[in-house]
């Protein structure tokens, strides 16, 4: 019986190979292709003699899989204003086979990165006043291409509906 698995051959050359998933039989890489063969009745496959063998010739005990080193971490996702990075880990040293027990853990780790404020710029904006992104306390006054911050006096927050300074509890932040 035939059947293809997915990208088993990829970078390897013709020939027999060991099943990760049983000892009584082997894959067999053709051109890329990769074929499931079965070994006859009551025998595993010997890599060493690149044949089916007696399975009491064949080391053929689970073997638990173990987790790869972390990848480096990723970029993160944005410059500025509280983005999001990761890295990453496979189950492939070694690879879980003959029934062995799957890597136990994630496999995806995640972290906080560029969590500074973002900065306003004025560039292709009209003169005028914009609410600061990063501050309900005062506002952003265009003029020109260049961006001047101003604060509202104490205590009142930038209404840009009315584009003055108000009474906090006309604003929300």
């Amino acid at each position: 019986m035939l059947l293809l698995l997915d990208n088993f051959c990829d970078g390897k050359p013709n020939g027999d190979y060991k099943d990760p998933d049983t000892c009584h039989g082997f894959i067999s890489c053709s051109n890329g292709i990769p074929y499931k063969m079965p070994c006859p009745a009551n025998l595993c496959f010997n890599e060493r003699k690149d044949q089916c063998d007696y399975c009491k010739n064949v080391p053929c005990d689970p073997v638990d899989g173990g987790w790869s080193p972390w990848s480096p971490w990723y970029p993160c996702s944005v410059s500025c204003g509280g983005g999001i990075q990761i890295r990453v880990r496979t189950c492939t040293n070694p690879p879980p086979s003959y029934g062995g027990k799957p890597c136990c853990g994630p496999s995806v780790e995640s972290r906080a990165c560029n969590q500074q404020h973002c900065p306003f710029t004025c560039r292709g904006k009209p003169n005028g006043d914009y609410k600061d992104p990063n501050n309900c306390y005062g506002f952003i006054s265009c003029s020109n291409g260049i961006a001047y911050y101003m604060p509202c006096p104490a205590g009142l927050r930038f209404n840009a509906a009315l584009d003055k300074c108000d009474w906090p509890e006309h604003v929300k932040c």
